[in-house]
């Protein structure tokens, strides 16, 4: 019973970590597709971007289980999306006009398909432990 579960959980796991790992590769590739000119040039034609080479991720365990995803990025990330700068207060006309969303058009479709995929594993586990038991008459379990 006890490697069912540590099976189970490396499983469920393993479908957030590659969650994770797909979620951020669309933030890249949103930020990309914006052509934002934060970009350094750096010695022999290469390109540094601070804010796209920042963006990842982290897994919060407790008993081995997964239960927190952090995303991580530096702080002009939030300003970007807010369009906020110098002279450019939250909420103004100005951050109005200079706001680039990136995360805004990635997370909710994202939170979405991990919803998906956790309620799916959810059910197919609540169902496998569904037992019917009438003494004398019938005593099984739902197999997948």
């Amino acid at each position: 019973m006890a490697e069912r579960i540590a099976d189970r959980i490396e499983a469920e796991n393993k479908v957030i970590r590659d969650w994770a790992r797909l979620t951020t590769q669309q933030l890249k590739r949103q930020l990309m597709g914006m052509g934002i000119h934060s970009r350094v040039k750096l010695e022999r034609g290469r390109v540094d971007d601070p804010l796209l080479d920042s963006v990842g991720y982290a897994l919060k365990r407790r008993d081995g289980q997964i239960y927190a995803i952090p995303l991580k990025f530096i702080r002009h990330g939030i300003f970007l999306e807010h369009g906020v700068g110098k002279g450019r207060p939250a909420g103004s006309l100005a951050a109005q006009r200079y706001k680039k969303p990136w995360l805004s058009v990635v997370l909710p479709s994202r939170i979405d398909a991990l919803a998906e995929i956790l309620a799916e594993n959810a059910a197919t586990e609540i169902a496998n432990e569904i037992r019917f038991l009438i003494p004398g008459i019938i005593d099984t379990k739902i197999r997948k």
